[in-house]
């Protein structure tokens, strides 16, 4: 065979790979498992929504970084107001609002508890009063109004028939900022 014949044979050869993997190609792209064009744009349509649909999902946390700086300032700016930093911050407040209130100072047994936060202890107080029924509803609500932070958590009142006078067991919680 000539050196033009074995050309010849490979170009062959080569035409005939190329026809074949032709063949191939066009096979696939008539394939019956093949999207139609109408499939394809209802699919991008679905994807278009469920990134529209995510996109509003995660608005939320967009600003993030500024949200929790904001926060932790409002929590110290919190602490700061509303929480006591000395044990005779929360004896002078519930002996004043005792007084502002017609009573002499009342009976307080303080206990503390562990809140599991960082700095912080949980103040139980057991307050007992006695007097008439107006002020030891003044004295309730002037704690509900006061700035240190009262939490309410328990009122016994005793009365006696006929009188006036009535004997007030309060329980309160607020906190202690431990330094």
């Amino acid at each position: 065979m000539t050196p033009l014949g074995a050309m010849r044979q490979k170009f062959i050869i080569v035409l005939i790979v190329l026809g074949v993997v032709n063949l191939g190609l066009v096979g696939y792209l008539f394939w019956p498992g093949r999207s139609t064009r109408a499939e394809r744009q209802r699919e991008e349509t679905e994807l278009r929504q469920r990134l529209v649909h995510i996109t509003r999902e995660v608005a939320p946390f967009d600003q993030i970084d500024q949200t929790l700086i904001k926060t932790r300032d409002d929590v110290k700016k919190f602490y700061s107001e509303h929480v006591a930093s000395r044990w005779s911050e929360v004896s002078e407040k519930i002996n004043k609002l005792a007084q502002e209130n017609g009573f002499a100072p009342p009976g307080v047994h303080y206990k503390a508890e562990d809140t599991g936060l960082p700095g912080l202890k949980r103040v139980k107080a057991d307050i007992t009063l006695a007097g008439d029924y107006p002020k030891i509803a003044h004295f309730i609500n002037a704690m509900e109004r006061d700035k240190l932070l009262f939490d309410i958590t328990q009122i016994n009142l005793n009365g006696q028939q006929g009188g006036s006078s009535v004997e007030l067991q309060i329980r309160v919680d607020t906190f202690l900022k431990e330094t």
